[in-house]
C-alpha cells in the first residue's frame, strides 16, 4: 500500500530542484517528517528513478534549468512513476504548463517558497487525503 495512505513516516519523497541550497533545506525539513527522502537536481536525475524506487511524494520546483517542470513530470509519469507531486516555486503558480497533461497527471498541490515546515506538513497531508490507492489507480490507468 501507498505510503501514503498511512504514516507520514514511512513515505518516500523525491524532491527536484537545481538549487542545492533549497534541495539542502527540504531534506532538513523532510528528514523530521518522512523515513526517506531523494533529491534530484534537475529532470535527467529524477529519471533515474522508476517504480521500484517506490516514491510516494514528488515536489517539484516549477523552474527547472534546462526542463520545464511539466516535461519532467510527464518523464517521470512515463517511467511509471504516478506518486502525486506537488510543485513549489518562489513566483506565484502558472497554470499553464499543466494545461496539456491529463487531469490525472496534473500536480496536487502548490507550494510557494520560502516553505515553512507547517506548510509542507499540511501539502503532505493534503495529498495523502487526495491519493488514496483508488486516486493512484486512476493515474496509472490514465497512461
Amino acid at each position: 500500500m501507498n505510503a501514503l495512505c498511512g504514516s507520514l513516516r514511512e513515505t518516500h519523497v523525491l524532491v527536484i530542484d537545481d538549487e542545492p541550497l533549497v534541495l539542502a533545506s527540504l531534506r532538513r525539513l523532510l528528514s523530521s517528517v518522512v523515513d526517506r527522502v531523494t533529491l534530484a537536481s534537475d529532470a535527467a536525475d529524477a529519471w533515474r528513478y522508476g517504480p521500484a524506487s517506490r516514491i510516494d511524494l514528488i515536489l517539484l520546483d516549477v523552474h527547472l534549468e534546462g526542463q520545464s517542470a511539466a516535461e519532467c513530470l510527464l518523464g517521470l509519469r512515463k517511467r511509471d512513476v504516478m506518486a502525486p507531486a506537488i510543485v513549489m516555486s518562489g513566483l506565484p503558480p502558472l497554470r499553464q504548463d499543466w494545461v496539456e497533461l491529463p487531469d490525472a497527471m496534473r500536480p496536487v498541490g502548490f507550494l510557494q517558497k520560502p516553505i515553512a515546515r507547517h506548510e509542507l506538513v499540511q501539502a503532505l497531508h493534503r495529498a495523502a487525503e487526495l491519493n488514496g490507492p483508488r486516486a493512484l489507480a486512476e493515474v496509472a490507468s490514465a497512461q
